[in-house]
């Protein structure tokens, strides 16, 4: 797999994280896990999962902090 196409899945999979936790948080559960990844070498997982590990760990390292974000989009206007 080249590392194109790894970067490809790993976006879709992080694009495909929200519809989950939706599903998840509807109770729906999966009854087994998607047959693609029979067809994959183990260390072709391997790779696929330390690719999508380094996105989401880019995307938290320039989030800003949660204090930082709700100062900046939702503050409390001051008391009067």
């Amino acid at each position: 797999m080249n590392d194109s196409r790894i970067k490809i899945l790993s976006l879709l999979v992080l694009a495909l994280q929200a519809g989950k936790q939706v599903m998840l948080g509807q109770g729906i559960r999966p009854s087994d896990y998607h047959p693609m990844v029979d067809g994959m070498k183990d260390d072709e997982v391997s790779q696929f999962l330390a690719n999508v590990k380094m996105v989401i760990d880019k995307s938290a390292d320039i989030m800003p902090q949660h204090e930082q974000f709700i100062a900046k989009h939702c503050a409390a206007a001051p008391a009067i």
